[in-house]
């Protein structure tokens, strides 16, 4: 057993071992009772501009545990907490029997998730991923953002590693489960740094997770698992209510027993694949909007003060909503994907179709901040129905992003003073390093509702931050893929209704938002597995 104290509040420039002072005073105790003490939790909060506070949760173990649970339960009003250590756990294998092979397919954070705890419990898997590895995906990332070239089947949101790996790293997640702290851990074991499993809002960076990716394949091999690159399934083949086999590109028909549906939310000829397989799928709302960018250090000092550039801060960070006009003309929007020291991706996975996304290295160190401000279209307004109509809303929204920047994998761009000024023509501020951009007029870009929201959000945001709406401040057109346009249903076991076998998981099945939600759900899946199979 052991204590949490959390909600410690500390002022920036506090003195070490500060934390543990604040734990025991809140305790009413003396350090003399402590045996072992450290950080759990640590994060920033800069509500009251030019006044950062950091806020810490504090992990207790006193020398007299048979005190612990007296001090937590007196002292709960004052946010302590009894905590019990955590164990690995995994269910017992099921009676099912596999006639084939344990196949994942996807990986991304939920595939290498699931996969890995696949391998760990026996179930030898077998990973098929249709990009590349994550060591030779930077030659074509290279290649769409310097010289305008697509790689259908590398690129930004295919490969291994998942959109994530290449496009930020942040692992921010409010969802509570015990898998969270066991993906982070094995993220840290395999290269993240240390302070993954601290900070309150941890970020590995696009610079250092591909290894980190590399490094969990190698322990998944390790325990027997596989993986296959350049493997795309084309098709489900779906006999007498059961996953039968899976078809790859090229012709070949595999076999499985089980299957862990863990592509991304890009897998767009996936999710026409398994339409066609009669597998049971529903549209989702999809969320729009544009890219806000402007210079790092004027966030800096508006959220922090004279505290800008402290090591215990690093690049700030901000959150904003604004709530839906009076009537249908303005959607509620919000900010999001905050890239702090960042810069503006191309997310392409289809000729003559653009979206962005926001990365940042490890460092954050660009010189400029970045944010999605999207607001969000519900099936209904699609003009379309189906359960595949929200990839079409998303695909003629990404060709008009495309002819707007001019043919070229370019973004069209605009300041965010003659966006809201309904002009054009004002000269681009500085960008930062490779990223092709053109002024153009964002007008007319997105639909409607969502262009209303954001020229409102924006207003709104540019009152509370000033450096939002001012000089320095650049929209790039468009944000399309904030997660899944498409659920992939499954029942209370995990799997497929219309196929067992199938076990959809992540954010491109529609059950997760972002790197660690999507490899919790991987877990989860994989957990669903074994309980229902025995091992091969």
């Amino acid at each position: 057993m052991a204590l949490i104290i959390s909600g410690i509040e500390l002022p920036v420039d506090h003195p070490e071992g500060a934390e543990l002072s604040a734990a025991v005073n809140r305790l009413l105790i003396g350090r003399d009772d402590v045996q072992a003490w450290r950080v759990e939790r640590r994060s920033v909060d800069a509500r009251e501009k030019g006044n950062p506070r950091l806020v810490c949760s504090v992990w207790l173990a006193l020398a007299d545990p048979d005190t612990e649970p007296d001090l937590a339960k007196r002292y709960a009003h004052r946010q302590v907490a009894l905590v019990m250590p955590g164990q690995p756990w995994m269910p017992e294998p099921g009676a099912g029997e596999l006639r084939g092979a344990v196949v994942v397919v996807g990986a991304g954070p939920a595939g290498l998730a699931a996969a890995w705890r696949l391998a760990a419990a026996g179930y030898r898997p077998l990973v098929l991923e249709r990009g590349e590895p994550a060591e030779k995906r930077p030659l074509s990332i290279v290649g769409i953002e310097r010289e305008g070239r697509l790689d259908p089947e590398s690129n930004y949101s295919f490969g291994e590693g998942g959109a994530g790996c290449f496009s930020d790293g942040k692992l921010h997640t409010r969802r509570s489960d015990p898998r969270t702290r066991e993906f982070l851990e094995l993220l840290v074991s395999c290269g993240a740094p240390e302070e993954t499993l601290t900070d309150g809002r941890p970020h590995v960076g696009s610079d250092r997770l591909p290894g980190v990716v590399r490094r969990i394949r190698e322990k998944i091999a390790g325990l027997g698992g596989a993986f296959r690159f350049g493997a795309r399934v084309e098709d489900f083949e779906v006999a007498g209510g059961r996953l039968a086999a899976l078809k790859l590109a090229g012709g070949e028909r595999m076999e499985v027993g089980s299957c862990i549906l863990a592509a991304g939310a890009s897998a767009r000829d996936t999710f026409a694949a398994l339409a066609r397989a009669g597998v049971a799928l529903e549209a989702r709302p999809v969320q729009c909007g544009l890219r806000l960018e402007c210079p790092q250090e004027e966030i800096d000092r508006l959220l922090y003060g004279r505290w800008a550039g402290h090591e215990r801060l690093g690049p700030a960070e901000f959150f904003l909503t604004s709530a839906a006009g009076v009537g249908p003309g303005a959607a509620a929007a919000h900010t999001f994907c905050m890239c702090p020291g960042g810069r503006v991706v191309p997310v392409a996975t289809e000729p003559g179709m653009l979206s962005t996304n926001g990365a940042s290295h490890t460092a954050r160190d660009s010189g400029f901040a970045n944010a999605a401000v999207i607001a969000a279209v519900a099936p209904e307004d699609f003009g379309a129905s189906g359960p595949l109509a929200g990839i079409e809303f998303q695909r003629a929204l990404e060709r008009r992003i495309f002819e707007r920047g001019g043919g070229d994998y370019s973004f069209p761009c605009a300041t965010v003073k003659d966006f809201l000024g309904a002009r054009g023509g004002s000269a681009l501020p500085a960008a930062p390093r490779n990223v092709r951009r053109k002024a153009a007029d964002l007008a007319g870009l997105l639909p409607p509702a969502v262009e209303a929201g954001v020229r409102r959000a924006l207003e709104r945001f540019a009152r509370l931050m000033p450096p939002l709406g001012g000089a320095g401040a650049v929209l790039y057109g468009a944000e399309t893929r904030v997660g899944s346009p498409v659920r992939v249903l499954r029942g209370e076991d995990g799997q497929s209704p219309a196929a067992a076998g199938l076990y959809p998981a992540g954010e491109g099945s529609g059950y997760a938002a972002g790197i660690v939600t999507s490899a919790v759900d991987g877990m989860r899946a994989a957990e669903l597995l074994v309980a229902a199979h025995r091992r091969p």
